[in-house]
């Protein structure tokens, strides 16, 4: 007989057969088959016409069939299937053939060919499972015998590994450390670098402004009263007098005649010199020299703030005075100072027909408070005697502190 393909139609039938089969394997597995009892007469209250009777024999006829078929279906012998083909052909070239019967008849052939297609695929499964355990016994008793030796270097390289690992984490730490303390060190860098740049800021500021940190400029200052200001006046003229030049030889120096007397803690001076030059001129030039903030930078670089506090009420009348608040700031210098004093300035006639400008450091202050250590930093007094003798102008300088 030729090799037999199923259709569609034939594999829907093996998908029943194949529940079929399972059903029954896990019936028996259950337990025995139960067949139904036997059917009960009716009672005697009922007829054979009864529903309830009729559904009842109905049912246990359609479950006896259902056995019948499975048990004819748990037959699968080659004897039988030979048979089953027989009577198919027979069925089939009769004239008077039953469906019914031929699809039974092809069902349980299907059947049963299915089944032994089945068994020899699962016996060649139980061949290859028994070569595979076979194959796993003595794997598994030489894995077995190397067991020890294979236990000790995993350890050694479980060991290591957990030694590198630990490694690799500590370099991570110390990564992240590093990383932190780098930030941290730009941090205080900036920081630093803008520390520096204030501290600079704040030494040129103060360099600049060391004059305005030592002495407040902004001292409110009252003119003195009248009265004390004309005695402040005499006083400085009465101690102008009794000054007497030095009687030590004189000395030539660039055509001034000059005596001087130094000690410890005073200086006088006395110097003359002669030139041709107009006597009201050179006197309007020294006064402006002394109280005019111009004519100061002009001659002496070196001065920082000249303002004139307070003048004589009547300047048409002689002498004429002026108090004077004069700084001189010497920045080149190895440390800068500021040198800072308060003058009385006076311009007097003299009896001969000359002129004696006098300048005199105030020792008290002038201003509401005192303003500092420099405010009577020296005490000086220096007078500019000029008369004219033969068309010639004496200049006398006459310098004491």
């Amino acid at each position: 007989m030729e090799d037999w393909m199923p259709d569609e139609s034939d594999l829907d039938i093996l998908v029943n057969i194949n529940h079929r089969m399972v059903e029954m394997e896990r019936q028996s597995s259950a337990g025995p088959t139960t067949y139904p009892p036997p059917l009960a007469p009716p009672p005697a209250t009922s007829s054979i016409d009864d529903p309830a009777w009729r559904s009842s024999i109905h049912e246990r006829a359609s479950m006896t069939s259902q056995l019948d078929d499975l048990l004819s279906d748990d037959d699968g012998s080659s004897d039988e299937e030979e048979n089953l083909e027989l009577e198919l052909e027979r069925e089939l070239a009769s004239n008077r053939q039953d469906p019914d019967v031929v699809k039974r008849l092809r069902h349980r052939l299907i059947s049963r060919r299915s089944r032994q297609k089945k068994k020899r695929e699962l016996d060649v499964l139980a061949d290859k499972v028994f070569k595979l355990e076979h194959q796993y016994k003595t794997l598994q008793a030489s894995a077995l015998a190397q067991l020890p030796s294979a236990l000790s270097s995993f350890d050694t390289i479980s060991s290591r590994r957990r030694q590198y690992l630990l490694l690799l984490q500590r370099a991570d730490q110390l990564r992240i450390e590093n990383e932190t303390l780098g930030r941290a060190v730009d941090k205080h860098a900036a920081f630093a670098s803008s520390v520096q740049t204030s501290i600079s800021t704040v030494d040129t500021w103060e360099k600049e402004h060391l004059h305005g940190m030592s002495i407040c400029d902004f001292v409110v200052f009252r003119p003195l009263p009248h009265e004390r200001f004309e005695t402040l006046l005499e006083t400085t003229m009465a101690d102008a007098a009794t000054f007497r030049p030095p009687d030590t030889p004189p000395q030539e120096t660039s055509g001034w005649s000059d005596r001087r007397h130094v000690t410890r803690t005073r200086l006088e001076l006395h110097s003359t010199k002669r030139v041709l030059v107009d006597m009201p001129r050179l006197l309007q030039t020294t006064w402006d020299l002394l109280t005019d903030v111009a004519q100061a930078r002009a001659a002496w670089p070196f001065v920082r703030k000249l303002e004139v506090l307070q003048t004589r009420q009547d300047n048409s009348t002689w002498p004429r005075a002026a108090v004077v608040r004069r700084d001189f700031r010497f920045p080149s210098a190895r440390i800068p100072r500021v040198h800072y004093a308060t003058l009385l300035v006076v311009w007097r006639p003299t009896a001969g027909g000359g002129h004696v400008i006098t300048s005199r450091t105030i020792d008290g202050p002038v201003t509401d408070d005192a303003l500092g250590e420099h405010e009577a930093w020296v005490d000086e007094c220096i007078e500019y005697d000029d008369h004219e003798t033969d068309a010639l102008s004496s200049h006398v300088c006459t310098f004491w502190t």
